[in-house]
């Protein structure tokens, strides 16, 4: 069974969509993040492990173009099986969406 992890959003408004596709996963996946924003802008993306260490973090750029939408690969196919926390922070407001993986 593959599918898209619910989206949950925390902040004063849902400007940004987060995506974590495939989940659950072996280890490979993609977080794919929108954001209807018409400036550029950079986010952290940080994964976290069951026990809330730090286990990855990458930052990356939203660039000023149509659409406002960005990929990034990641690979934890070297971690645990389990459920692994994707926190995304928004570089000035430090606006935070976040999401769940699992990893099997």
């Amino acid at each position: 069974c593959t599918g898209v992890s619910n989206e949950l959003t925390i902040g004063t408004e849902a400007s940004d969509r987060l995506w974590i596709y495939p989940n659950p996963t072996t280890g490979e996946f993609q977080v794919r993040l929108y954001s209807n924003l018409a400036i550029s802008e950079k986010r952290k993306v940080t994964i976290f492990n069951s026990i809330g260490q730090e286990i990855m973090s990458k930052t990356f750029s939203l660039i000023n173009t149509t659409p406002h939408y960005l990929k990034m690969d990641f690979d934890l196919s070297n971690m645990a099986k389990g459920v692994y926390v994707v926190k995304v922070a928004h570089e000035y407001t430090k606006k935070i969406v976040s999401g769940l993986v699992v990893v099997q």
